[in-house]
């Protein structure tokens, strides 16, 4: 029910990963790629909260406290 969650933390270590890539590349389309993989895991993170959110008001998650 939560495991979506666990994709968060390397997605968002890719995002890091590719930003500190795009700074040692920055006259190539590298730059531009790495904020189109900010942009792709912002939103990915964003449903999660979405949805974790929709769990939390509905009792769904509720259900995995007891």
């Amino acid at each position: 029910r939560m495991a979506w969650w666990g994709v968060s933390f390397p997605l968002a270590a890719f995002a890091a990963g590719s930003i500190r890539f795009s700074i040692d590349y920055p006259g190539t389309f590298v730059p531009y790629l790495a904020l189109a993989v900010l942009v792709f895991i912002t939103a990915v993170l964003f449903l999660f909260l979405m949805r974790s959110f929709k769990g939390v008001l509905s009792g769904e998650l509720r259900q995995l406290l007891g």
